[in-house]
């Protein structure tokens, strides 16, 4: 799993660019998560509702929100199912709403 700080970008725009760069890229080397870092709760949602439009195109697997990240949250579950050191992630169980995990390809 890589982690994409995406924070550091102002402008929607350009960090969907980058998002969007970024998946293209993991996926030509094979990485199957991604974790993307964002500044506010507004360009979360951005790139949130852009995962969502990738989603339903079938260009990413799935994506889960940091604040839904626990234990106890089904997609969770499914997501350690999967992929089992993700179980061990510092972020989980901590509800970081600025946190998006995305899984790029399910192999």
């Amino acid at each position: 799993m890589i982690v994409k700080d995406l924070s550091e970008i102002v402008l929607h725009k350009p960090m969907l660019r980058e998002m969007e760069f970024t998946l293209a890229t993991e996926r030509l080397y094979g990485e199957q998560l991604i974790k993307f870092i964002t500044r506010s709760q507004t360009a979360t949602l951005f790139l949130r509702r852009n995962l969502r439009r990738l989603q339903e195109d079938g260009r990413i697997a799935f994506w889960i929100a940091g604040e839904r990240m626990t234990k106890d949250d089904p997609a969770t579950q499914y997501l350690f199912d999967r992929f089992p050191f993700m179980a061990e992630d510092e972020d989980v169980g901590k509800g970081r709403a600025e946190m998006t995990l995305v899984c790029v390809d399910l192999i």
